[in-house]
């Protein structure tokens, strides 16, 4: 026997843990909203972008700085040992002190400047404290005379120290300390400057970001409205088209497809109406042959049948008749129901809610099942149009007839009421009830009696609910629009 393959269904119980874990997370990554993901993608972009920048000019500013530094540095030495030759060839070490001082004021990043004799023992300093002899130690110039520059880590931080040989060392050595924390300090408040300037533009691209979701996910919202108003029955619904774009045109053939529903729906609640009262016709008129020809063709008969038991006749023959009598006295009776049933005489005259009274007490003497009626004062001097009266006195009809064959209740409200414009039928009992899922949607089940009172109900534009629960008994409304 061939081993069959098997499909694992993502998140099933076939889909390994790893990948049941990132279909679930996949799951909820895309199930935001649209305009959440536009403006995701938009303010992920705007952040990456901007930070890249700050890195990047980060970088390019603190190179910059970097090679100024040096420059600077540089500059500084040439001119000191320019401006040191004389004083230290006459000796004037206060001279010398003089212009170490100007030129620690000139530049606030100098952290110290002092000469050294070629016997490395100090001349003249800017600094107030006495120098260490690890300081005196950690640089000096190149024995080829050329400037040597070392970074050293301080309590004041990192300094870059240049030691420059005066006279190609035959003055001594002058020794420059410049902080890069100055530097820091400065490169960092220049970053502060940019990250607002970044945050405030950051700002302005999620307001454009949002305008441009907004003007993108509004008529797509718009026309998720109205197709939830179109599923809802609602054949009115128009979406007004925002821009001649491809979700413009979208709306314009979703405005279009639900104007032909409408027309196709007038169509056929015009088409089914005719069909109603053909039937409704059809009904009267066979109601009528009943009572006016049937009934009486078995009315001669029962005459016929009592002037015969006054001729003499055999016992056996006379209780013959007897029999006959009785069973065209019991043919009438149904004959007189069914022509009720199919065209009760009182609706065009009485109107809905009294033939309904009727009709209860009818059901309450046939089936013991008592029925009362809750009637707003509208109804005792306003008719409905004589279609609807039918349309729901065919369905209380159905409901009645449900109700006897399942629900063992022992009691039956029906209510009319008129609210917010409608006209409102409502039928509730205490029997057994039942599971409305069952009812309504396992499949290949058609309750045809409560498809055919919704299917009533919708002819008028109106709305069906069902509501039941095992135990808890039944409750039908109908909800018809007022003309008008």
């Amino acid at each position: 026997m061939r081993p069959q393959k098997t499909r694992a269904v993502p998140g099933g119980p076939g889909t390994p843990p790893a990948q049941g874990v990132f279909a679930g997370i996949a799951r909820r990554l895309t199930g935001f909203s649209l305009f959440v993901k536009v403006m995701g993608i938009a303010l992920s972009l705007i952040a990456l972008f901007g930070a890249e920048t700050m890195i990047q000019t980060r970088a390019l500013m603190r190179e910059s700085m970097e090679k100024v530094l040096h420059g600077h540095s540089r500059l500084l030495a040439r001119q000191l040992g320019s401006a040191l030759t004389d004083p230290l060839i006459t000796g004037d070490l206060f001279a010398a002190s003089e212009a170490l001082k100007a030129a620690a004021g000139v530049y606030p990043e100098v952290e110290y400047i002092f000469i050294l004799s070629p016997q490395r023992r100090v001349l003249a300093t800017t600094t107030a404290f006495p120098l260490s002899r690890a300081l005196i130690d950690a640089n000096a110039a190149d024995a080829d005379g050329a400037v040597r520059e070392e970074l050293f880590k301080t309590e004041r931080g990192i300094i870059r120290d240049l030691a420059a040989p005066l006279m190609e060392g035959r003055l001594g050595t002058l020794r420059i300390g410049i902080s890069r924390e100055y530097r820091h300090r400065a490169l960092n408040a220049m970053m502060n400057r940019l990250l607002w300037s970044g945050l405030l533009a950051a700002l302005l691209g999620a307001a454009i970001s949002y305008l441009l979701a907004f003007i993108l996910v509004k008529p797509i919202n718009d026309l998720m409205k109205g197709i939830d108003q179109v599923e809802k029955g609602d054949l009115n619904a128009r979406v007004r088209p925002w821009f001649d774009d491809e979700i413009g045109r979208l709306t314009g053939a979703f405005n279009n497809m639900v104007s032909a529903l409408g027309r196709e729906k007038a169509l056929k609640t015009g088409l089914v109406r005719k069909l109603i009262a053909s039937q409704e016709e059809e009904r009267q008129r066979i109601s009528r042959e009943l009572h006016d020809k049937t009934s009486q063709s078995l009315t001669s008969i029962k005459i016929g049948l009592k002037m015969l038991e006054a001729q003499p006749l055999p016992r056996e023959a006379l209780a013959r008749c007897e029999d006959f009598r009785a069973l065209l006295n019991s043919a009438l009776d149904e004959i007189h129901e069914l022509a009720v049933e199919l065209r009760p005489p009182e609706l065009g005259d009485l109107g809905l809610p009294q033939v309904v009274k009727e009709l209860g007490e009818n059901f309450r003497k046939t089936f013991g099942i008592k029925v009362e009626c809750a009637i707003d004062e509208y109804f005792l001097a306003n008719r409905l149009e004589a279609a609807v009266e039918i349309g729901l006195y065919r369905i209380i009809q159905e409901a009645f007839s449900n109700i006897e064959k399942h629900s063992g209740a022992g009691l039956v409200t029906v209510g009319f009421a008129k609210k917010s414009g409608a006209f409102l039928l409502t039928i509730r009992d205490d029997g057994c009830g039942f599971d409305n899922a069952w009812a309504l949607g396992k499949p290949g089940r058609k309750p045809l009696g409560l498809s055919g009172m919704k299917e009533r109900a919708e002819i008028f534009g109106g709305k069906f609910a069902l509501v039941s629960k095992e135990g808890s008994g039944t409750e039908i409304s109908v909800s018809i629009p007022a003309a008008g």
